[in-house]
């Protein structure tokens, strides 16, 4: 009789402190003022790293274990527009260049987790904050700048719920 082990739907992210994370999230609410959707809810803002989809036992292990390896070399972030992702139909705030430690870490997490056997979407990497879902088209408006300093990052598992999702932070590098 075999035991089947249960996945956790998993992501590497960076998880904005208290300010940061007010500070985005009245531009969600600005943003709910112009464009019809559903507004994520306020703990669930963050920036994905790099998205692992449902991860076994053995392979939260494996990435536990690469993530322990990686010294974070501190970065700051200026988010400071916003963009659609038209198919998948969700509004976000981003960031026009991409630091060169926060391209080293994506690239860093996702190779230690496809060398953990999990299978990752060949999609670029496009840093942003998800600020609300079901969006048509962007109404542009002007975003006042937010500076994020970054000196970590988390493993985060996606908890579905009758009411919505939640996320979990799980252990912070």
């Amino acid at each position: 009789m075999s035991v089947q082990t249960k996945s956790q739907r998993l992501f590497f992210a960076l998880w904005p402190d208290n300010k940061v994370r007010k500070a985005i999230s009245a531009v969600g609410k600005r943003a709910a003022q112009q464009h019809q959707g559903r507004l994520v809810a306020t703990d669930n803002l963050h920036l994905t790293l790099s998205f692992l989809g449902n991860v076994s036992n053995s392979q939260r292990d494996c990435i536990g274990r690469l993530a322990e390896s990686i010294s974070i070399t501190p970065f700051s972030l200026c988010l400071e527009h916003l963009g659609v992702f038209p198919r998948a139909r969700v509004l976000w705030l981003g960031i026009k260049e991409q630091p060169n430690p926060l391209k080293q870490l994506a690239a860093r997490l996702d190779k230690g987790a496809r060398d953990c056997g999990i299978q990752l979407a060949d999609q670029g990497f496009t840093p942003h904050v998800t600020l609300m879902r079901k969006v048509n088209q962007l109404h542009e408006f002007e975003v006042e700048p937010i500076h994020w300093d970054v000196n970590q990052f988390c493993l985060v598992q996606s908890v579905s719920h009758p009411q919505g999702v939640e996320y979990r932070v799980l252990k912070i590098w």
